[in-house]
């Protein structure tokens, strides 16, 4: 049996996602909370008994949008794997959410300019720059990569670097992503183990190990 209380969470679900079609294809100035209402199949009033202001309902969005991408991000990274995988499978998936979700990148972006008083959901964000940071601390502890050089330099490389990649290959489709993942992954490389080879896959190292014991068995 549903319960009021997972009602009213799905009508509220049903109210964000109204939202996000509404602001993201027509920008804050042109959406309207009628548009939202509608396609949301509930009455205008409704929208104000969850959110006093038109802008509560974008920040909500926004806010919303952080949640969702971050639990994806956390889905998407194997901690099993070793660093350099974990980095990759991560750098992969921020430009891929970059270039699906950039309604959403430039309506958080044009709300924070054009809106004085309208704040970025710092703690959502910071959730989501976390997924880097306990990978790159765990690698540390764990002695697969040495750092003399602070967290905030390493995160601002890799965030820093795929940010402003991904906006020139939206501009530019002759740009390719994958270039910018191939050399972040080798500066990365070089930076924290001093090599800018991949390692050699696993089933390579185990052939050459029976190959050198096999070598061994003929003395």
């Amino acid at each position: 049996m549903v319960t009021k209380r997972q009602k009213l969470e799905a009508r509220e679900q049903a109210i964000l996602e109204a939202a996000r079609d509404v602001f993201t294809s027509s920008g804050y100035e042109k959406g309207r909370i009628a548009e939202v209402a509608r396609k949301a199949g509930v009455a205008e009033g409704t929208i104000y008994l969850y959110y006093k202001t038109k802008q509560d309902l974008v920040r909500a969005v926004i806010n919303d949008y952080w949640s969702r991408l971050t639990l994806r991000a956390k889905e998407t990274v194997d901690p099993s794997m070793p660093f350099f995988n974990q980095l990759e499978q991560f750098a992969r998936f921020h430009v891929k959410a970059y270039h699906e979700d950039i309604d959403y990148i430039d309506l958080n972006l044009a709300m924070r300019v054009q809106h004085l008083g309208f704040e970025a959901p710092v703690d959502m964000i910071r959730s989501y720059v976390r997924i880097f940071d306990d990978m790159f601390t765990r690698a540390c502890d764990r002695g697969d990569i040495q750092s003399d050089v602070p967290l905030w330099v390493a995160r601002d490389l890799f965030f820093g670097t795929l940010e402003h990649s991904s906006r020139s290959v939206f501009l530019d489709r002759a740009k390719s992503s994958e270039d910018c993942i191939t050399n972040l992954m080798t500066v990365f490389r070089a930076t924290y183990t001093g090599s800018t080879t991949k390692p050699a896959p696993l089933d390579d190292a185990i052939a050459r190990l029976e190959d050198a014991v096999s070598q061994l068995k003929k003395l």
